[in-house]
């Protein structure tokens, strides 16, 4: 990665909050005690920016790590291939995301109460598809803070640096 595409990613880690906290779904006791026990990042818990800052500084850590140990791997284990590669074809060649009704005939692999899923499984979609659920009619709002970050980042980064 070089330091330019670095200096980007930073700058969306800072002033996306679905970069890295959204892309597992819960509270921030849930996110924290996740990253902690099963992505093993050491860090002391405070609010989202602290602890941004604490992974960012840390030199074992920082941004090319938290992408490649934490968010590509939570990404693929939450959001099958073929959901990915359905995102994608919507982001790159149709300008919208997709409809609620084709969000649910496609695959999710989280096993989630379904407080922290909420309707329509909306907080695990978060990352990349906005869904309101606030009235009596459901709807896909827009594209979630992660989606270009992913598909004109992330993904093209690591076809480059890891096949």
């Amino acid at each position: 990665m070089d330091i330019r595409q670095m200096e980007r990613l930073e700058a969306y880690l800072r002033n996306s909050n679905r970069f890295l906290w959204g892309v597992w779904p819960g509270n921030q006791k849930t996110v924290y005690k996740w990253l902690k026990d099963t992505m093993h990042v050491d860090f002391t818990p405070g609010n989202y920016d602290a602890v941004l800052k604490q992974l960012l500084e840390n030199r074992d850590i920082g941004i090319e790590k938290l992408i490649t140990n934490v968010v590509v791997p939570t990404v693929k284990e939450v959001f099958p291939e073929n959901t990915i590669i359905h995102l994608e074809d919507c982001w790159k060649h149709k300008g919208h995301p997709p409809v609620l009704e084709n969000l649910r005939e496609l695959n999710l692999n989280v096993k989630v109460n379904s407080v922290e899923a909420g309707v329509d499984n909306s907080l695990i979609w978060r990352p990349f598809i906005e869904i309101n659920t606030l009235y009596q009619h459901k709807y896909v709002e827009g594209w979630g803070e992660l989606a270009g970050i992913w598909f004109e980042e992330i993904e093209p980064w690591l076809k480059e640096c890891c096949h």
